[in-house]
């Protein structure tokens, strides 16, 4: 097989990078770990090796076709992963004293965002560096030797702002572009409950772009896995309560989920926690679809995504504009296992009518309404558009599909109070 497999990669694929070629031929080895080896080096290679693949992909050897297609649909996935999750940006600066408002000038390639400094702290110098440093990591460095942070501000806008105050000292754990503290930790001992509650949240950078936590389902959220004691003795959590997550939203720090998760009551005399191991899951976004329903205003047909039917209910003029109703409307799922909700999957907001005259308008939502019952949920928009002009088009993207990022974490030496 390997000798035949090996004369058609010479004339499918052109003469190109040794490694390449050599690695496509592999993937017709009769060695189940050479293939597998040169499968995974493929994906790390990434687009370099896609129309190499695209070309093997139409090959007469089934097996090796059905590996090609495999490794493309791989590539599919990251590209759409690397999309909503964006690179993890780091710093590299070399170690040494800096004038605090020099920073964000060399900074500015490294951490694609502004990054503001107080006019009373410019002056003031930091010893600081690093090498490929998480950039969470680095603005914490700065948060320790001159205050808190605040992120991100209106203008100009997903700007990291240093400002004078206490910096947070919690427990953090960085994982790329992810940055997962331990707020707060509270034990209480009562007649009708033993137990404690751990305050944790997770940031993100400004590249990253997850659906809204409003409308996830509460069991994908942060999960603590494994708890020791400082001597690396196993807390048992089966006593815990009933794993109550809730989220909450600090509107002076956006970009920030929060959830409070309960503990077991650690035993006696154990004052700190050696580890505390977890991950967070969060929900993004994989195909999104332009919703458009033309001439609106002289009825339209109901569009069909999946499993999801949208509806034009009505459209029409009035003397300030043009009102409008919108109806979504999907099966139940009984399981609402690594399901979206309907409302996660679209935004009021985010509708635009476009007139006859070129002027596009937003959907001003005056009510909407979210039901479900007899095996359908539903959501109702109704809502005003300031139009003066004929309505061409009305238009809105549509969350079609989802996946579901794992974020870990992994504390060391917890204090407990």
């Amino acid at each position: 097989m390997m000798l035949r497999w090996a004369a058609w990669v010479l004339v499918l694929v052109p003469l190109q990078d040794p490694e390449l070629l050599r690695l496509v031929e592999q993937l017709g080895h009769d060695d189940s770990a050479r293939r597998q080896q040169a499968e995974r080096r493929l994906l790390e290679l990434g687009e370099a090796a896609r129309p190499t693949l695209e070309r093997l992909a139409g090959g007469e050897d089934i097996e090796v076709r059905a590996r090609v297609r495999s490794i493309l649909a791989s590539m599919e996935r990251a590209a759409v992963r690397r999309k909503w999750l964006g690179p993890a940006w780091t710093v590299r600066l070399p170690e040494g004293e800096y004038v605090l408002g020099e920073l964000p000038g060399l900074l500015k390639k490294q951490i694609p965002v502004p990054v503001e400094i107080p006019a009373g702290l410019a002056g003031s110098r930091v010893r600081i560096g690093g090498k490929d440093v998480p950039a969470w990591e680095f603005l914490d460095q700065l948060c320790i030797a001159h205050g808190g942070l605040r992120l991100p501000l209106d203008t100009p806008e997903g700007a990291f702002a240093l400002h004078e105050g206490k910096p947070s000292r919690c427990p953090i754990y960085y994982s790329g572009p992810f940055r997962v503290s331990i707020e707060r930790i509270t034990l209480e001992e009562r007649a009708d409950w033993r137990g404690g509650r751990m305050l944790l949240s997770i940031h993100w950078q400004h590249n990253v772009h997850p659906l809204s936590r409003d409308y996830l389902d509460d069991d994908y959220d942060f999960k603590i896995t494994e708890m020791t004691d400082e001597k690396g003795t196993l807390l048992d959590q089966a006593g815990r309560q009933s794993g109550w997550s809730s989220f909450t939203l600090d509107q002076t720090r956006e970009r920030v989920w929060r959830s409070a998760v309960d503990i077991a009551l650690p035993p006696a005399g154990v004052r700190r926690l050696g580890r505390v191991k977890g991950r967070v899951m969060m929900f993004f976004p994989s195909l999104v679809e332009t919703v458009e329903f033309k001439k609106p205003m002289d009825g339209s047909a109901p569009v069909k995504l999946g499993d999801t039917t949208i509806q034009l209910l009505s459209c029409r003029r009035t003397d300030k504009g043009v009102l409008a109703e919108l109806r979504l409307s999907q099966p139940e799922n009984p399981l609402k296992e690594n399901a979206l909700e309907l409302r996660a999957r679209f935004e009021g907001d985010k509708v635009r009518l476009r007139g006859t005259d070129g002027t596009i308008v937003a959907f001003d939502v005056r009510s909407s309404s979210h039901s479900s019952g007899s095996g359908e949920e539903t959501m109702e928009y109704h809502g005003f558009f300031p139009l003066s002009s004929d309505a061409e088009a009305l238009s809105f993207p549509f969350i079609a599909d989802h996946f579901v990022q794992e974020v870990p974490f992994e504390f060391t030496d917890v204090e407990l109070p």
